[in-house]
């Protein structure tokens, strides 16, 4: 498998290592900008270990809806005080109101002198064609090794991501994200379907309160250029405190730490968490956590085993 991702990989990228930085920051700043203003549908295809994936996309500028093909979540709604996550099997729903929505390009672009401790950007010198459009690489490389890095091909009219290829502390290939089609929308066709409403039964409500601290956890050991970026109380329906959300970030990678066993689970390939998603779940002196993030397993296993208890 490492070795079909690594072919592919460099196959599709001959010249990767002759990307010159030319501008990255401005072209950054183009694409957290279309973020907040761009309206599109499109398809796109995963490829990663665990296998291929087919979704659908839809955004009228901060309101986006994705549908997933086959995965036990059916769709995922957000906004940015919002979080719908509908399940397919009894059209039921799970709504995260006031949940803090974390952007990684929009929190790469904000930090500049925080992230390029960890980060070198670049940009290519060339355009790429990726879903009949000609595209130009972004390349979010990390400095050290304990992270991944991040290339994204960026439309050159809308400056809309139409491809991403995510490598991991080796620089191995690992994931795959390509549009297979791609068509911009005029706000005003789709006036009325930014809507999080439906007629399923709605299963659980969970509404994310701010904390200034965590009144749970305390971290003893985070990777260099890490830190608490935000605390949230969660409280179910009953306004019971449930647990705590706390994200940690770099500036741009993120970790999601509950203080809970949440029902996340990363997906196997032959018994291993091969995919750029990993999950880890245990008891840390007494506490239940998971921690949930875009970087390898042996970081989270780590943060988790430098977590004290309050």
């Amino acid at each position: 498998m490492k070795l079909f991702f690594s072919l592919l990989f460099f196959i599709a990228l001959p010249n990767i290592a002759l990307a010159i930085e030319s501008a990255p920051r401005e072209l950054l700043a183009r694409v957290v900008n279309q973020l907040e203003s761009q309206s599109f549908r499109a398809s796109a295809v995963y490829i990663r270990p665990s296998g291929m994936e087919a979704i659908d996309i839809e955004r009228i500028e901060q309101f986006e809806r994705i549908t997933y093909n086959n995965e036990p979540i059916h769709q995922r709604i957000r906004t940015p005080l919002k979080e719908v996550l509908v399940l397919p099997a009894k059209q039921s729903f799970t709504e995260h109101r006031g949940k803090m929505i974390f952007n990684s390009l929009s929190e790469l672009h904000k930090n500049p002198s925080r992230t390029n401790q960890v980060y070198n950007l670049f940009v290519s010198e060339h355009f790429d064609r990726v879903a009949g459009k000609e595209a130009t690489r972004l390349s979010i490389i990390s400095i050290t090794q304990d992270r991944y890095s991040f290339i994204h091909w960026v439309d050159a009219d809308s400056y809309i991501i139409l491809r991403t290829d995510v490598l991991d502390e080796n620089g191995e290939l690992i994931e795959r994200m390509v549009f297979t089609s791609f068509t911009l929308k005029d706000n005003q066709q789709w006036l009325g379907k930014k809507s999080t409403q439906y007629e399923g039964e709605k299963q659980q409500l969970l509404t994310y309160v701010e904390k200034t601290d965590s009144g749970k956890v305390r971290f003893t050991w985070l990777p260099a250029g890490f830190d608490v970026e935000s605390i949230e109380a969660v409280y179910d329906k009953t306004q019971a405190v449930s647990y705590e959300r706390v994200v940690l970030t770099d500036g741009f990678a993120f970790i999601d730490v509950y203080t809970h066993k949440t029902a996340h689970n990363a997906k196997l390939t032959r018994g291993q968490q091969l995919d750029t998603l990993h999950v880890y779940k245990g008891v840390v002196a007494g506490q239940e956590v998971s921690l949930e993030g875009q970087v390898p397993y042996a970081i989270l296993q780590k943060i988790a085993l430098n977590i004290k208890p309050k």
